[in-house]
C-alpha cells in the first residue's frame, strides 16, 4: 500500500445521516438564498428608458406605494402625447395608428404621430370613463414638454366620399332642392367626422340641401 490509500471503512449510520440531513439543509438554504436574492430584484427599480429625471416625488424613508409613482424619467429626445378618449370611441383606437398633433399657440405647429399604447384600466369623470391613450411623436420640431395640443387620431380612411354638415341631416333625412321644389330624401349614413357626415346612400353628388332655410 502507499500513504494515503483507503484500506478500510467503518460504517457508522449516525454520522451517515448526519452527514445526508446536512447535505439537505445546505441545498435547501442555497434555494431559499436564490429565491430571497430574487424577491430583492422587486425593490430595485431601474429606468426603462434613457433619459432625464425630471422630477422625484420619494424621499429617504418615505413608504412606497403601488399607485403613487416615485420619479419621471423623461425620454431625451423623444416626445409622447398622452391623450383620453371616451369609452364610446376607444374600441376605434389600435396601436401603430396614425396621428397629428397640433399646438394651440399662435405658431399651430403641425406633426405626425403614431398611436403607441393604450391603458387597459380606464379612469371615470363625471360618469363617463376614459382611457388614457399615448402617442409617440416623429416629428417632435418647435414642441416643449406640458405644451397644450390638439390631437387627431386617424382611426380610419375613406376616398372618394359623399360629405354633408351634420346640420342638414335631421333624422335620416336630408332636404333638397329638386326642380324647385323642396323635397326630403332619406339617407344612409356613414363615418362621422367634426361637423361631416358621410352619405352612403340616398344623395348623389351635386344635389342641393337646404340648411337653415339657405341652400348649400
Amino acid at each position: 500500500v502507499s500513504d494515503g490509500l483507503l484500506v478500510m471503512a467503518i460504517k457508522n449510520d449516525s454520522l451517515t445521516n448526519a452527514t445526508e440531513n446536512a447535505v439537505l439543509q445546505v441545498r435547501e438554504a442555497e434555494t431559499n438564498l436564490a429565491q430571497l436574492q430574487d424577491k430583492q430584484k422587486d425593490y430595485s427599480i431601474a429606468s426603462p428608458i434613457d433619459g432625464i429625471v425630471t422630477q422625484k416625488n420619494a424621499k429617504p424613508d418615505d413608504i412606497a406605494s403601488p399607485s403613487a409613482p416615485m420619479a419621471v424619467v423623461s425620454d431625451a429626445g423623444q416626445f409622447y402625447v398622452d391623450v383620453d378618449i371616451d369609452e364610446l370611441y376607444i374600441n376605434q383606437i389600435s396601436p401603430g395608428q396614425s396621428a397629428e398633433i397640433t399646438t394651440q399657440d399662435v405658431s399651430g405647429t403641425t406633426c405626425k404621430g403614431i398611436v403607441q399604447r393604450i391603458d387597459d384600466k380606464g379612469q371615470e369623470k363625471n360618469g363617463v370613463t376614459y382611457y388614457t391613450v399615448r402617442i409617440r411623436l416623429e416629428q417632435p420640431d418647435g414642441l416643449r414638454e406640458a405644451m397644450n395640443v390638439d390631437v387627431t387620431i386617424f382611426a380610419g380612411q375613406k376616398e372618394n366620399v359623399l360629405l354633408i354638415p351634420v346640420s342638414a341631416l335631421k333624422n335620416d333625412t336630408v332636404k333638397l332642392l329638386r326642380d324647385g321644389d323642396t323635397v326630403e330624401a332619406r339617407v344612409v349614413t356613414g363615418s362621422k367626422h367634426n361637423d361631416m357626415i358621410e352619405i352612403v346612400s340616398g344623395l348623389s353628388e351635386g344635389e342641393q340641401g337646404l340648411i337653415g332655410g339657405a341652400s348649400k
